[in-house]
């Protein structure tokens, strides 16, 4: 077991990364929002301008959401050596199998996206 002068340096080390994987997160999000309405408002009158525009938005979108994801699963892996106990671990791993997942399809969405299947 680490002595309590590590885990007091490790709790604070994760909490960045968790909280920058938040910023990254709602920052893409907003961002993706204000795109959003530029885009719906400038072409109005072109569909096909429209929807081109909005795959290259849900792109930059799903990049961001992609990064902030890796971002929660190093704190979580970092939370995991201060505490590393059998239901930690059982929960982080949990953790880890779902934004794995959920990571994989949005890079994969990203690929098909960009027309590179």
């Amino acid at each position: 077991m680490f002595d309590i002068s590590l885990s007091q340096y490790i709790y604070p080390i994760s909490l960045f990364f968790d909280t920058f994987g938040i910023f990254l997160v709602v920052v893409g999000g907003v961002l993706a929002v204000i795109e959003w309405l530029q885009v719906q408002i400038t072409h109005l009158g072109s569909r096909e301008k429209r929807k081109t525009q909005t795959q290259d938005l849900r792109v930059h979108f799903s990049q961001k959401l992609v990064l902030g994801l890796e971002f929660f699963l190093a704190g979580d892996i970092i939370r995991l050596i201060a505490t590393p106990t059998t239901d930690v671990l059982i929960r982080v791993g949990a953790i880890i199998v779902i934004r794995t997942v959920l990571a994989y399809f949005l890079s994969r969405e990203i690929k098909e996206l960009r027309g590179g299947k």
